[in-house]
């Protein structure tokens, strides 16, 4: 559903009516004539509703849940009827998130569609899917029954009886039968969905066939979650009814079949590249987007679309389900021409052009005879992935780190090969280093050192000890962080040049008092829920523990530039990270320039970054409770230098204020959190507004009421 206010939130208000009565006798007495501990909890001058509302706020711990269950759809179809007139009568439930049956005058959108599932060949896993109710352009639509078919049972009980009759012919196969459910919510606009499917046989026979390629969670993995048509659309199941060979676009002739479109949309960042090294887009040659044309003519060209990570992981949609996981491979077992063209686009099977030499293909009978399931792995096989790559190891033993003295570190290195691990030299590999950043705090400073046969010295048990160039500072306090990277030379792989990078060790090490690891705020294994492998610069650095030592709050791009591209950028992790993600929806530009190719700059625009889940979904990346006001103790400020012409101090944000500057960025809002430290001698005063239990709570400003 779409975002709203919190159901508790707006049942606060319905306590006015309650606080104008205490407001009354109390005469909306001034606050100085309360005691110390007033109850004027918004510092309005005055006791009133306001304050009221905010103590409702407050008692029940003003942390409103991203999903009420008060406000979620649950409807269930329980059975399937088609009697002697041919209309099916569908009996289900809809209840909200706390099994409280739904008051129907809220519903304002109740439609079913039915669609039989075709058995090609259901040996070689070749099914689709054909509907029984088309629209005046031959496309899948939904029955209009609507609410006056609907009859109440009790209880969150109902039946529905189509308007449309149906002609089934063969009732042994799988029908299935999917909704649309949507209720209003408190009257702002906002509304739950549910869409249930119910699989049956109409001769009432056991169902064994049935098209679970993928789910909505693994969709949801992403788009956080995935909403169209209006937002009432929400379930893979759903889509897949509508969405099969039959359906085109009508308006450009596209295929909206399922495995087409939704290939065409994930890969529709490679249209926009390729175009712009040169391709024209004359037709089946070149790479041309994809476009269709929805409702209302509104046009939906998906060449802006960024893909996070790279296209030949089939795996991450082809899941399968929980009842019938083996379905995650039919990709593979049965290859189809619409399926494949959705990422081969430059194939014509009619004419042959681009297909073998010349091969046409007039159906997807012969598909699996040259592209067995073997086949298709290896040719989907992503190079880094090759079991020809060696895995790498590095391991952090020991480290002697102290104030005033250059620290050293014992480490040991291994590649497995073929299941067999041995030690291996940083001659042996590409690239070896180290980086100490300190302290754990927050990083003021960081230093990375290259680690060589060398510059290192070599253990009788295989490991290897390096001490720094440089010392510690003398006056160096708190805990300092350790970590190593490792990769292996350029190999050749399927035609690509690939590394092979150990995961990044991270150790903490006391300078003074007791070890302090680095507060953990991000969960990686949630970034990598959309990116699958986050290992940069070079294949090197692969866990946020290291990512941090540098993008830390002082970190910036300078000695990537030339003097004619200043001023510098700021690369500290929450400043970046929200900035890359905000990407297409920021006002204004997000430029960082990486590393140099010999004398040449090399800026990145993440402009063009197109994020499909909700932002205001913070934990969509962050670990709970490590967000929000205020700052943790000993945050430091965002701050950009520039050394070169002497500049000094470009710009500074206090911590709170530089991770919410990065979504809302434009000049109001810089302003707006800027003003307040200025007028308070520097410390930030975001909490009093918008922390937990204020007015403008940051927790119920983004609130998504799914």
């Amino acid at each position: 559903m779409m975002a709203r206010k919190s159901s508790w939130y707006v049942s606060s208000v319905r306590l006015i009516g309650m606080a104008m009565g205490v407001a009354a006798f109390f005469c909306l007495l001034p606050a100085s004539s309360w005691s110390d501990v007033s109850a004027d909890i918004d510092n309005s001058g005055y006791v009133d509703s306001k304050d009221l509302l905010l103590l409702h706020e407050q008692w029940h711990q003003a942390v409103p849940p991203y999903i009420d269950p008060s406000e979620q759809a649950v409807a269930a179809i329980q059975s399937v009827s088609v009697p002697v007139d041919k209309k099916p009568e569908v009996t289900f439930s809809l209840v909200d998130g706390k099994g409280k049956p739904v008051d129907l005058s809220k519903v304002t959108t109740i439609r079913f569609t039915i669609a039989r599932i075709i058995e090609i060949d259901v040996a070689k896993n070749r099914t689709r899917y054909q509907n029984y109710i088309l629209n005046s352009a031959g496309q899948p639509t939904y029955d209009s029954g609507g609410k006056g078919n609907l009859t109440a049972l009790g209880n969150g009980a109902y039946k529905f009886k189509f308007n449309s009759a149906i002609n089934i012919t063969q009732p042994n196969l799988t029908h299935t039968i999917g909704a649309q459910i949507q209720y209003n919510l408190d009257g702002d606009g906002s509304f739950a969905v549910a869409n249930p499917l119910f699989n049956f046989r109409p001769d009432g026979g056991t169902v064994t066939n049935v098209r679970e390629l993928s789910t909505t969670d693994a969709c949801n993995a992403c788009h956080n979650p995935l909403a169209l048509h209006g937002g009432g659309r929400r379930d893979y199941g759903l889509c897949t009814l509508c969405h099969h060979p039959d359906v085109v676009d009508p308006d450009t002739g596209a295929s909206v079949d399922m495995a087409h479109m939704i290939h065409q949309i994930h890969i529709s960042h490679m249209f926009q590249k390729e175009n712009n090294a040169g391709q024209v887009n004359n037709g089946i040659n070149s790479v041309s987007p994809y476009v269709v044309i929805g409702f209302q003519n509104s046009v939906h060209d998906y060449s802006e679309v960024t893909y996070p990570q790279d296209v030949r992981n089939c795996d991450k949609c082809h899941t399968g389900s929980a009842a019938h996981p083996e379905q995650a491979s039919w990709n593979f077992k049965a290859p189809s021409r619409l399926a494949c063209s959705g990422c081969h686009d430059k194939v014509n099977f009619a004419n042959g052009q681009g297909h073998g030499g010349g091969i046409i293909q007039a159906d997807d009978n012969m598909c699996a005879f040259c592209h067995s399931e073997a086949a298709l792995r290896d040719n989907h096989l992503v190079p880094r992935n090759s079991p020809q790559l060696p895995a790498l190891i590095a391991e952090i033993l020991d480290v002697t780190a102290t104030a005033g003295s250059p620290a050293e570190i014992q480490f040991r290195l291994a590649q497995a090969v073929n299941n067999v691990t041995s030690t291996v030299a940083p001659s042996g590999l590409n690239r070896v280093a180290v980086t100490m950043a300190g302290p754990t705090t927050d990083y003021t400073f960081d230093l990375t050192e290259t680690i060589t046969d060398g510059n290192s010295t070599g253990n009788p048990d295989g490991s290897r000890n390096y001490t720094f160039n440089s010392p510690i500072d003398a006056s160096a306090t708190g805990t300092f962080a350790f970590a190593l990277e490792a990769r292996s030379a350029p190999q050749t792989i399927k035609g690509e040049s690939v590394r092979s990078s150990a995961p990044n060790p991270v150790v903490y090490v006391p300078i003074t008092g007791q070890v302090e690891p680095r507060r953990e705020v991000v969960d990686w294994n949630k970034c990598l829920n959309c990116h699958d492998v986050l290992s940069l610069h070079g294949d090197n650095r692969n866990a946020y523990g290291l990512c941090i030592m540098c993008h830390r709050p002082g970190g910036d791009d300078e000695f990537r530039r030339n003097a004619g591209d200043m001023p510098p950028e700021s690369i500290d992790m929450k400043y970046m990270i929200h900035k890359i993600h905000s990407g297409r929806e920021l006002d204004g530009e997000y430029t960082v320039y990486g590393y140099r190719v010999g004398s040449a700059t090399n800026p990145v625009d993440f402009k063009e970054v197109t994020y499909p889940g909700d932002r205001r979904d913070c934990e969509q990346c962050h670990l709970p409770g490590t967000y929000g006001m205020p700052a943790p103790a000993g945050a430091l400020d965002t701050v950009v230098t520039q050394e070169l012409g002497g500049v000094g101090e470009v710009w500074r944000l206090k911590p709170t204020s530089a991770a919410c500057l990065t979504c809302h960025d434009n000049n109001e809002a810089r302003q707006h959190a800027q003003t307040y430290p200025a007028i308070s001698g520097g410390a930030e005063k975001c909490i009093d507004c918008h922390g937990d239990g204020k007015e403008w709570s940051t927790r119920k400003v983004h609130y998504r009421g799914l």
